[in-house]
C-alpha cells in the first residue's frame, strides 16, 4: 500500500509541478501584458505631450508676433502724435503769419507807412 501512496505522491508531485509551470507563465503573461498595455498608455501621453508641446510653441509664436505688431504700432501711433503736433505747430505759424499779413494789408489799406505798419504789427505779435 505504500507503493500506491509514493505513486499518489509522485503524481501529486507532479501535477504540483505542472500547476506551478502552468503558474509562472500565466503570470509571466499577464505581466507582459500589463507591460503592454502600459507601453501603450505611455505611448499614447508621450504623443498627447508632444502635440501640447507644439501647441505652446505655436501660441507662443502667435504671442511673440502679437506682442511685435503691438509694439510696432504703438510706435506708429507716437510717431503719428509727434507728426500731427509738428503739423499743429506749423498750421499755428501758418495761420499767424496769414493774420500778420491781413493786419499788414489791412494797415497799408488804411495809408500807415511802411515803418508804423511794422511797428503795429510788432504790438500784436503777442496776441
Amino acid at each position: 500500500m505504500s507503493d500506491s501512496y509514493e505513486k499518489q505522491i509522485d503524481d501529486l508531485r507532479a501535477e504540483l509541478a505542472e500547476a506551478k509551470a502552468a503558474n509562472d507563465a500565466l503570470q509571466e503573461k499577464v505581466a507582459a501584458e500589463q507591460q503592454a498595455e502600459f507601453d501603450a498608455k505611455i505611448a499614447a501621453f508621450e504623443a498627447t505631450l508632444a502635440e501640447k508641446d507644439e501647441q505652446i510653441s505655436s501660441f507662443e509664436t502667435q504671442v511673440s508676433e502679437a506682442e511685435t505688431k503691438i509694439a510696432e504700432q504703438a510706435e506708429a501711433i507716437k510717431n503719428g502724435e509727434k507728426d500731427m503736433e509738428e503739423k499743429m505747430k506749423e498750421l499755428r505759424e501758418m495761420k499767424k503769419k496769414e493774420a500778420k499779413a491781413a493786419r499788414k494789408a489791412q494797415l497799408e489799406d488804411v495809408g500807415l507807412e511802411a515803418e508804423a505798419v511794422e511797428s503795429t504789427l510788432a504790438s500784436f505779435e503777442d496776441v
